[in-house]
């Protein structure tokens, strides 16, 4: 479920007066004005019946007796019908003075239906439709409102019921257990535990910086472990704010409104009304100050992290100074973020990664009308100071000059050449009920965005840069204290940028690289290019299968709608090397991704790729060779130049090498942090199974240039043998021809047998660490399973996904001590085996309790099987799944054939069941904090 911390996609804004039309705008002086409204003209944040509307032939929107409101759109054919019930209240209704009780109230929300005993949650009731918890069931409390939804399949009648009554059931008032609090508070603290310390901190100080002596903006959140949310309080608002007057039915999908509708009234009009609805609390935020410096120190964290910031007051919901104020943004983002390339996209730059956001997402302060141009960048060690010199250099830059004329007039043309869509969804509803207005329509941005002129643009972009406004937070990681900056720094730095000269403000051009001529001559094997037929699935994903002579690829192509895919693969990686040279291996093939390619450095490469709206990836590590690249069809010749050039001209570069190491050793510079304490047990558990680890910072600074690229070349230097996959928007002998000519790369002599690692059992019992800070422990349970070839079925899946949701059920529900496990099971090839998991974390103090109960569901499992209804929730969960190529390589790599594995019946998942599920067998895998 999600939390305060995740910000809704549609942000609530209070009225003010300025800034109504394109008269209030006709001088640049008054385009200023929309990021300069002062203070008194922000009311306080209040609920207010939404705007009125005429909904249009395919829309019903109205109010019961009750007062609950309804809005239902028929959406496209085919498309799922989403049920959301929204509640006009949030954790600002309870701030600061207690944390995290609309989130408990969510919780138990979720969960609350009559009949969850005999017909199952929420999410099991979605799976059984073949709905995925998470995308098609989910909730979140955030600030201002309560959301929760699931979506259905539109045509069957039995889930379009199923989702009414569950909407029903959380729309309707009830009494709010101990056993439900105790339950959820615990989930909650659990959730909260996962939480980043370093991300948690930068967010309170950022908002404690930006909104000083605002309570609602400046609390402390409560310590790792605990929430301040009471009994008392989790009921009263749940009383208060969870009557129909103050929440809203929404219904959005392939679903006739007028039955729709009748549904509503005959399911929810008895709800009774309940007491009024209590007055909202008040997110005014009354001063807007800048001209603060914050440097501060980050539990667990591994890089210093800088925001450079400018607040300004955000016109009201619906009116037409917000939609100026979007069209103004729009254009900003983009330039922006053309001239903070000049910063970011090079070899050696201070910033390892950066950009800017002239509406910054993470603002809590929006609900209360003012809105935050964000400048972010992350650190170089050492380089702080140079970081923000170029920061707030560029920002200067754009304030003292602005952008050219040209550049504002590029950045128009790309915002409208593509014509607007019309908003829809559930959001949209969202927003009128919340709001009392729609978000800003597309097609209005884009007339601003036509309409703005050059220099209004700069005089906002002036007027929202103001110093008087600007505050700079530098948080470091607390482990490298030499990384602070004083005041005095800082104040000689911003002296030494007013006189230092213009940074460029252009984005970088985009060149193009050399690569390898295309030709179209070549061909496949006589007799190939047939239609694949040696299996059911075969038919269904209609391939022609051939081979290419000279390598002895296999090919596979299908004509598709949409853009091409082409994906290849082999087995290889580590097996082509001596146990010895193997190490690296993976970092080889990440140096060469860093250097570019056709003559181009990293940085130029990707912005070529993305003007072209291309990807490439290749890969080397594990046991796995691959290739992908993708793109428009009608850039099916430049994808296969690219792909033939990654092949045979792989790039390394020294300054590449250098930028690599200085980012990637350094990245294990804290053995504290959580994200390191993570990859030592990954690389832990590793070394127990015998297999490959994870590279540390030792195996960056060991990296050699001239080695890096033999291995790659080894590895990647041809197509012998590789499976070739292509889809797309193409003729199907064109493909062929294509790939035949460019692709056809034999080895330059005969390979050396794969060598194949040797299989380890892990010793039963548990295998224990220590790494990392703080409370949080993590806990992995394994049952290794030899396998003379792949898997005959399927039932080691659908095993692995039941009991993946009875061990959530059981740790997170019965004993409350996780917020959720994951697991799943695995089939490996080279050497070949089998897996079944589960992994979770929790409270250090809980590892021996929530182990126990864990092996406990292996013994359950193992003495009782599973239930039918289980079985057809599974089923009808992977049924719904699809394969990308990548899975389909896998398959014929592994299994010859493109079917789709066989489904196993009852007998034989009972049968899996009882050969490999051994609860002796398990090897419990613990890493305990050090302190």
């Amino acid at each position: 479920m999600r939390d305060i911390l995740s910000i809704p996609s549609g942000r609530r804004f209070p009225s003010t007066a300025l800034c109504r039309g394109r008269s209030a705008l006709a001088t640049a002086s008054l385009a200023a004005l929309c990021f300069a409204v002062a203070a008194a003209d922000v009311p306080a944040f209040a609920s207010r019946p939404a705007a009125h509307y005429q909904p249009r032939a395919n829309e019903r929107v109205g109010t019961l007796p009750n007062g609950l409101r309804y809005f239902i759109e028929r959406g496209q054919p085919g498309d799922k019908v989403e049920f959301r019930l929204v509640v006009r209240a949030g954790e600002a209704e309870i701030l600061p003075r207690e944390q995290e009780v609309a989130h408990v109230v969510e919780h138990i929300v979720s969960h609350k239906l009559r009949d969850i005993a005999t017909k199952g949650s929420p999410a099991q009731r979605v799976a059984r439709y073949g709905g995925v918890p998470g995308g098609d069931f989910n909730a979140g409390a955030g600030f201002v409102q309560t959301n929760y939804f699931i979506r259905m399949p539109a045509n069957e009648a039995a889930a379009i019921a199923e989702g009414f009554d569950i909407l029903r059931d959380w729309a309707t008032p009830g009494e709010i257990s101990d056993e439900e609090i105790d339950r959820d508070r615990k989930a909650v603290v659990e959730e909260k535990r996962r939480a980043s310390p370093s991300i948690m901190h930068g967010f309170e100080t950022l908002r404690r910086t930006w909104y000083p002596g605002e309570p609602l903006y400046t609390y402390h959140f409560d310590p790792a472990g605990t929430i301040s949310a009471t009994a008392a309080t989790i009921r009263d608002f749940h009383r208060r704010w969870y009557v129909p007057a103050n929440m809203a039915l929404i219904v959005v999908g392939d679903i006739d409104p007028d039955v729709a509708l009748g549904e509503i009234r005959r399911r929810f009009e008895d709800i009774p009304a309940g007491e009024p609805v209590p007055q909202r609390a008040d997110l005014r935020i009354e001063a807007i100050a800048g001209g603060a410096f914050v440097a501060t120190a980050s539990p667990g964290g591994r890089e210093s992290d800088l925001t450079v910031s400018y607040k300004y007051r955000r016109q009201p919901a619906g009116s037409p100074g917000l939609v100026r104020q979007a069209a103004i943004a729009r254009i900003s983002d983009m330039l922006l973020a053309g001239a903070f390339a000049n910063i970011t996209q090079r070899y050696g730059s201070p910033l390892e990664a950066g950009g800017v956001s002239t509406s910054f997402h993470g603002n809590p302060g929006s609900y209360g009308g003012v809105d935050v141009l964000v400048a972010k960048g992350k650190l170089r060690p050492g380089r702080v100071a140079d970081g923000l010199f170029e920061i707030l250099r560029l920002l200067e830059t754009v304030r003292r000059q602005g952008f050219s004329v040209a550049d504002i007039e590029a950045a128009r043309a790309r915002l409208l050449g593509s014509p607007p869509q019309l908003r829809g969804g559930p959001g949209r509803w969202e927003a009128l009920f919340v709001d009392g207005a729609f978000e800003p329509d597309e097609a209005a941005i884009q007339g601003e965005v036509r309409a703005l002129t050059a220099s209004e643009f700069n005089d906002a972009m002036k007027a929202l840069l103001d110093p008087k406004a600007r505050d700079v937070v530098l948080i470091r990681p607390d482990h490298r204290p030499e990384l602070d900056l004083s005041e005095m720094d800082f104040r000689s730095l911003a002296a030494k940028v007013a006189r230092a000269p213009a940074a460029r403000l252009s984005g970088p051009v985009v060149r193009e690289p050399e690569l390898l001529a295309f030709t179209a001559a070549g061909g496949v094997a006589p007799g190939n290019g047939k239609r694949a037929v040696d299996g059911a699935g075969e038919a269904d994903h209609g391939f022609s299968r051939s081979t290419l002579p000279r390598s002895n690829a296999t090919l596979f192509v299908r004509k598709t709608a949409g853009p091409i895919r082409l994906h290849m693969e082999r087995r290889g990686g580590e097996g082509r090397f001596a146990p010895a040279d193997a190490n690296g291996l993976d970092l080889a093939s990440d140096l060469v991704a860093w250097s570019g390619l056709g003559g181009l450095d990293r940085f130029e490469i990707q912005r070529f790729l993305a003007s072209r709206q291309i990807s490439l990836d290749a890969s080397v590590g594990g046991a796995r060779e691959s290739l992908s690249v993708s793109g428009p069809a009608r850039e099916w010749s430049l994808l296969l130049r690219l792909a033939r050039t990654r092949i045979l001209e792989p790039q390394c570069r020294a300054d590449a090498l250098d930028d690599m190491v200085a980012v990637r050793s350094d990245a294990f510079s804290s053995a504290a942090s959580l994200t390191a304490a993570r990859a030592d047990f990954s690389n832990f558990i590793a070394r127990v199974l015998g297999e490959a680890e994870l590279p540390g910072g030792d195996d960056v600074r060991a990296l050699k240039l001239a080695d890096a690229c033999r291995k790659e070349r080894l590895a990647l230097g041809d197509t012998e043998g590789m499976t070739i996959f292509v889809e797309g928007d193409l003729d199907e002998a064109e493909m062929s021809r294509s790939v035949g000519a460019m692709l056809d790369l034999p080895a330059s002599g005969p390979k050396p047998p794969l060598r194949v690692r040797e299989v380890v059992e892990p010793r039963p019992g548990r295998h224990t660490m220590r790494a990392g800070e703080g409370a949080l422990a993590s806990v992995s349970l394994l049952v290794h399973m030899r396998a003379d070839g792949p898997p005959v079925s399927d039932a080691g899946f659908l095993v692995a996904d039941i009991l993946v949701e009875r061990m959530n059920h059981r740790l997170r529900t019965v004993e409350r001590g996780t917020y959720s496990a994951g697991g799943g099971f695995t089939a490996r090839n080279a050497p070949y085996r089998e897996t079944l998991s589960i992994g979770f974390d929790c409270d250090a103090a809980n590892v021996d309790r929530m182990a126990a109960a864990a092996r406990d569901e292996f013994r359950i499992l193992r003495e009782n099987g599973v239930t039918g209804d289980e079985l057809a929730r599974a089923r009808r969960k992977r049924a719904g799944r699809g394969r990308g190529l990548a899975e389909l390589a896998g398959d014929w790599i592994n299994r010859a054939t493109l079917a789709p594995l066989p489904a196993a019946n009852d007998v034989e998942v009972a049968g899996w069941i009882a050969e490999n599920v051994d609860p002796s067998r398990i090897a419990e895998f613990v890493r305990l904090p050090e302190t």
